[in-house]
């Protein structure tokens, strides 16, 4: 069982790592983007096009949750994650094969947006997939641990693509890297996909799911049971959703424009403490996780909420500073703030659902609630910079989100110790089973 669930472990954080590898890099590349996909008479509008493409994948998301979560709730969620990942190695691929607007025009863009749909669809499958085998398969007293770590996978790959780009600039030139070596980053993509699928192939369905598959408990109509039986829960988390989309693509994929663009700081230092800062929530987030383990869910997600309300401002005055240490310390404010309240919210999404219609039910709420305002956040942002010509006015939408999710917060039963296979509706709040 201990290597078993090792090897889940394992596999869904590797997956993990390569699937948002595939979707972030566009994020890391997002001002490049603009100059090789839109016409260039006003970068502004350009860089708007880009994040609006940005924001399409997310838009993608709800579709590809619920038609992959029907699938892991009648399948299996194993079966899902290794079709997740060889849709999104395809279209990170061809994404670093397609001709620019110069060589295509408005073709370009078109198609840029269709492969980002993909990606969006793809990675809606891997929140119903993923999350539900791994909770599934933890143990009970370390369960909001083993999700935060690998979720802390998926932010690594903010890091990792900053860095490889930073990497490939060094050694070929900048003017090189901007010609045609930016490509590399997505093909490399392409290619890591068929080693996610290669680990994924070797994990084992969770147990939960095949006892009450056995016992013919798995719902016929996932998606009518879901919003029927579940509605609470959707709009719980959706809502929830909101401090962990808007302050985690803060960090780890709007930043870095906003440093380089916004701000004017140098490419290598805005890549440099952005990366630094994501490898903060890495190391912070299983922490957290762990803490959620002993004291609740709810304590970490009120004091998350509490942390980002207070430093959002701070931490945006010391980015607008343009210097290395001012922009890593604001940035750091935000990855502690994220990690706080992703170590309890992370695991209570998925214990919000019972195991009949947990893919299904996360697969449509998580992702709704990322394509509301995940995808919509640098759009926004930038939006918010250009009409108010203030650079700290993001951090005042980041305020809002955080005020809005206390209220919420008090609403949401904890769930820590207790059944997965229910609704944390229907237990008590200070009901527990043995770990």
């Amino acid at each position: 069982m201990r290597k078993s669930r090792r090897k889940l472990l394992l596999g869904s954080s590797v997956g993990q790592f390569v699937e948002w590898y595939d979707f972030l890099v566009f994020a890391t590349l997002a001002t490049l983007l603009a100059a090789k996909f839109f016409p260039q008479d006003d970068p502004s509008a350009a860089l708007l096009g880009v994040f609006a493409v940005y924001g399409a994948g997310f838009l993608a998301r709800p579709l590809g949750g619920v038609f992959f979560g029907r699938f892991g709730d009648r399948i299996g969620r194993r079966n899902v994650m290794a079709i997740t990942i060889l849709l999104m190695g395809a279209a990170t691929l061809l994404i670093g094969l397609l001709p620019t607007y110069e060589a295509a025009g408005l073709l370009a863009p078109l198609l840029l947006m269709t492969l980002r749909l993909i990606q969006g669809f793809s990675a809606g499958g891997e929140a119903s997939s993923m999350g539900p085998l791994v909770v599934e398969s933890s143990p009970l007293s370390t369960r909001g641990f083993w999700i935060a770590i690998v979720f802390a996978a998926s932010y690594l790959p903010s890091a990792v693509s900053g860095f490889f780009v930073l990497g490939l600039t060094e050694v070929f030139g900048e003017e090189a890297f901007n010609a045609y070596v930016w490509r590399v980053p997505f093909i490399v993509g392409g290619i890591l996909a068929v080693v996610g699928l290669f680990i994924r192939l070797r994990v084992e369905e969770s147990e939960d799911f095949r006892e009450v598959a056995a016992a013919g408990g798995m719902s016929e109509s996932p998606l009518r049971d879901t919003t029927t039986d579940h509605g609470r829960a959707v709009v719980f988390v959706c809502l929830i959703i909101s401090v962990l989309a808007v302050a985690g693509y803060t960090v780890h994929s709007y930043m870095f424009s906003f440093l380089s663009t916004t701000v004017g700081m140098e490419r290598v230092s805005a890549m440099l403490s952005t990366s630094i800062s994501v490898v903060a929530v890495v190391v912070a987030l299983p922490i957290c996780g762990r803490l959620s383990d002993r004291v609740g869910r709810r304590p970490m997600m009120y004091a998350g909420a509490v942390f980002l309300a207070v430093t959002a401002v701070p931490a945006y005055l010391l980015c607008t500073t343009g210097t290395f240490w001012g922009a890593l310390g604001g940035q750091v404010l935000v990855s502690l703030g994220v990690s706080i309240f992703g170590g309890g919210a992370y695991v209570t999404l998925y214990e919000l659902f019972p195991t009949s219609v947990r893919s299904t039910g996360i697969g449509l709420s998580y992702n709704l609630g990322y394509a509301i305002f995940g995808g919509t956040m640098p759009f926004i942002s930038q939006l918010l910079v250009n009409t108010t010509g203030s650079a700290v006015s993001p951090a005042f939408y980041l305020v809002l989100v955080c005020v809005v999710a206390l209220f919420v917060v008090r609403q949401v039963p904890e769930t820590h110790g207790q059944a997965l296979s229910q609704s944390a509706f229907n237990q008590s709040a200070f009901t527990r089973v043995p770990a």
